[in-house]
């Protein structure tokens, strides 16, 4: 590809990037008088949660959104939501490292969410400070895609390029993003955030594809029990369920769209949600773990 056609490919990506965005942002505004779950994370989340499913929920999941980021959005949203009573979090195997201003070629997910959202955060990759100025004032005028609903959006998702990498290649890619704990310190601070609003908090930690999981499993599991541990020992004050879909065999292999997505339109996708519901509904369940 040459350069011109390199920069014409950027360019769109960073224009749907913000349409798809504002469109998240405009239905949270139709959305946050009523709403009481509101549901945070990367594409697991943006795949595997159907608000249809969970009444007076938003699906605010956005591929590449680490927990720094996520974080920042419960901080800038929640207070426009009067009725909140639930946080519900995707946690992943590679979720302990905040990933999102280093990964490649997605630096536009960070600068469009900072031109719609206002999130206040500083950034020091000059590839990203870059897109900051180019994105400025590009959301006005913008054609609105109000397509799906309370922030899901499953026509965006069958329109992405799906990712054709090996279940050994994407293990080894969250393994690695896993070695730094960044991450789950901003997972600990959206739990201290949300002690002192009076919510609740659910960490969903998704399902994967059994080849996936056969070659995570051991690594996987050790990570897990560091999550488990932050999530019930740490004196961090705020009750908490996990619901942990990651080695449950309580998911078909159909169900999946690659090695770690659900199909956003799928059995399995309905399945988590309807768990997901259970578990915010008044009664659903006290602190701890969760079966799916």
């Amino acid at each position: 590809m040459n350069p011109s056609s390199s920069g014409r490919a950027d360019e769109d990506r960073l224009t749907r990037t913000l349409v798809q965005i504002l469109a998240k942002q405009r239905m949270l505004r139709e959305h946050s008088p009523r709403l009481r779950t509101l549901v945070l994370g990367s594409s697991y989340g943006e795949h595997g949660f159907d608000p249809a499913f969970c009444p007076d929920s938003f699906n605010l999941c956005l591929r590449l959104l680490d927990m720094r980021h996520a974080c920042a959005l419960y901080e800038t949203v929640a207070p426009a939501c009067p009725r909140l009573q639930s946080v519900v979090v995707f946690h992943a195997i590679g979720s302990g490292s905040n990933f999102s201003e280093h990964a490649r070629n997605m630096g536009e997910v960070c600068a469009a969410l900072e031109e719609v959202f206002g999130l206040g955060l500083r950034y020091r990759t000059p590839h990203l400070l870059a897109l900051l100025e180019q994105v400025r004032g590009r959301a006005v005028g913008l054609p609105e895609d109000l397509q799906g609903y309370a922030g899901f959006q499953p026509h965006l998702l069958k329109e992405l390029p799906r990712d054709l990498a090996s279940a050994a290649t994407r293990v080894a890619q969250h393994l690695r993003l896993s070695k730094r704990t960044d991450g789950n310190l901003s997972l600990l601070r959206i739990l201290l955030l949300a002690r002192r609003r009076g919510h609740r908090v659910i960490v969903v930690t998704p399902p994967a594809r059994s080849d996936y999981v056969k070659l995570a499993l051991e690594p996987g599991r050790r990570l897990l029990h560091d999550l488990s541990r932050m999530l019930f020992r740490d004196p961090h004050g705020c009750p908490v369920q996990w619901i942990n879909g990651f080695d449950s065999g309580e998911f078909d292999d159909g169900d999946f769209v690659d090695c770690d997505h659900l199909s956003p339109e799928g059995a399995g996708t309905m399945r988590l949600s309807l768990r997901i519901s259970q578990a915010v509904a008044p009664g659903g369940g006290g602190a701890g773990p969760l079966a799916i």
